[in-house]
């Protein structure tokens, strides 16, 4: 301990023993210097300084910081063009149909909510729907099948 600070003997070099209460602005600090990778960050702050298991304690800095978050830009699939569906001025023509599911209920005959939406007036159904038909397990496709035809012929 040398003027009310505390090091830590590595080798040649004398490492300042960073206060708990003070690690994670001591790793913002060495981090905003240029904004580095976690392993950067972790060599510059080990080069003087002294904070245990630092590793485990600048991953989540860094990855939650807003302007590192924000100039990273977007990872994934690209952005591409979108394909309108055509649609007539004929009401019941087009549809646009989406399942909800599952929903949180337990024990509850439906498990899920089939959606159809009149593309011309915007007029929606929602459908209850089970994942079970007559006791035989059933793909969306199927449940899908079913629903139309059943609430659809009633109609027309």
């Amino acid at each position: 301990m040398k003027e009310n600070v505390l090091y830590l003997q590595d080798g040649v070099r004398e490492l300042i023993v960073v206060p708990e209460a003070m690690e994670m602005e001591s790793i913002r600090e060495i981090h905003n210097k240029g904004h580095f990778a976690a392993q950067k960050t972790e060599d510059l702050l080990k080069r003087d300084f002294y904070i245990s298991n630092v590793k485990k304690k600048i991953e989540p800095v860094i990855m939650n910081y807003v302007e590192c978050i924000l100039c990273k830009g977007k990872r994934g699939k690209g952005k591409g063009l979108l394909n309108p569906i055509p649609k007539d001025n004929i009401p019941l023509n087009t549809y646009h149909i989406d399942f909800i599911d599952p929903l949180p209920f337990k024990n509850k005959i439906y498990q899920h909510i089939f959606t159809v939406v009149d593309a011309f007036n915007k007029f929606v159904w929602f459908l209850p729907c089970q994942k079970n038909i007559s006791g035989i397990s059933t793909t969306k496709a199927q449940v899908t099948t079913r629903r139309l035809w059943e609430s659809f012929q009633n109609h027309f």
